[in-house]
C-alpha cells in the first residue's frame, strides 16, 4: 500500500544517496512492503520495530543518515522540542526501515521489481517492458 512519510528537506541528499535508509517515529506510518515516495524516489519499508529512542541512537543512527548518536539527538532534539531525547531516552518509538531508489514496473506502478528485474506482481522483464515501450510508445500490455 502506498503511504504518506514526509521528510524534511534537509535529509534529501541522505534518502537520494541512500545513506539514510530508517526513520524514527512516534508513531507507526507503516508496515513490511508499504511504499512511499520522497523528493521524487520511491521506497519500500523492509521493516518496523519498536524500541526505545536510545536504542536507535546507540545502535541505529548510521541508518538514520547520522554520522554519530549525538548527531541524531541533535536533530531528534530540533524535531521534538516539546519532549527532547533527555526528557524520555527510553520512550518507546518506532524505527522503520527500508529499501531506497528501487525500480517500479512500467505496468505496475504500485509494485517494486526483483532484483533480477522482474515484476513482483506478474513476473514480466523490465528490459522486455522497455523495449516494447520505445517501440510502441505506450505503457499498454502486448
Amino acid at each position: 500500500m502506498k503511504i504518506n512519510l514526509p521528510f524534511l528537506p534537509e535529509f534529501e541528499a541522505a534518502l537520494l544517496t541512500a545513506k539514510k535508509r530508517a526513520t524514527t517515529r512516534t508513531r507507526r506510518h507503516g508496515y513490511y512492503g508499504d511504499v512511499f515516495e520522497a523528493f521524487g524516489r520511491y521506497y519500500m519499508i523492509t521493516d518496523v520495530k519498536r524500541i526505545q529512542l536510545n536504542c536507535v541512537s546507540a545502535y541505529h543512527y548510521l541508518e538514520e543518515g547520522f554520522n554519530s548518536p549525538q548527531d541524531f539527538i541533535k536533530c531528534w532534539n530540533k524535531i521534538h522540542r516539546r519532549l527532547p531525547f533527555e526528557a524520555r531516552p527510553d520512550r518507546k518509538v518506532y524505527l522503520h526501515i527500508f529499501e531506497s531508489q528501487l525500480t517500479m514496473c512500467q505496468f505496475h506502478v504500485h509494485e517494486f521489481t526483483n532484483l533480477d528485474g522482474s515484476c513482483r506482481i506478474c513476473g514480466c522483464i523490465l528490459s522486455q517492458e522497455l523495449e516494447m515501450l520505445s517501440e510502441n510508445g505506450s505503457k499498454e500490455p502486448y
